[in-house]
């Protein structure tokens, strides 16, 4: 600009390629933000659906019942006739519960083994899915097989 307010303003050419330099850093600009917007609305899709599932998975009642200490202490008895075959325990999540927490929890193991030294969990053995003697294996907890006195595997 000139000092003078009444003369005109001179513009000065760009020097080749300016405008087009510019241009491609605008456009960059913007691709990169689209970029970004549309990643991070993908992003709280998915995470809206990861939740979805696993609340309806949880509300389904088919997930295995978390089981405290004293719980599991409680149902040593019913689980012992439950894995014996003596007795079917009503909900299969409470079952799934036990055996979770049976083989996490070292100090109820050992509990349970104590009061119930026969039973299929009080022992350890490398016996097979299905035993000789054919009787199908139920427990997963410490891979033992109910019948591995009658069967000898």
């Amino acid at each position: 600009m000139s000092a003078d307010p009444r003369e005109p303003d001179a513009w000065e050419a760009c020097p080749a390629g300016s405008l087009r330099q510019i241009a491609a850093r605008q456009t960059a600009t913007a691709q990169s933000a689209a970029w970004r917007r549309s990643t991070l609305g993908a992003l709280a899709s998915v995470l809206v659906a990861v939740g979805v599932v696993v609340t309806a998975g949880l509300a389904s009642g088919k997930a295995p019942a978390q089981i405290k200490c004293k719980d599991c202490h409680e149902r040593f008895t019913e689980f012992r006739d439950h894995v014996t075959g003596n007795h079917e325990m009503a909900d299969p999540r409470i079952v799934e519960g036990m055996k979770r927490h049976l083989k996490k929890c070292g100090g109820c193991r050992k509990r349970f083994q104590k009061q119930f030294p026969g039973c299929p969990l009080g022992k350890k053995s490398s016996c097979r899915p299905r035993s000789s003697c054919g009787e199908k294996k139920e427990l997963s907890v410490q891979r033992d097989c109910p019948s591995h006195d009658k069967c000898g595997a």
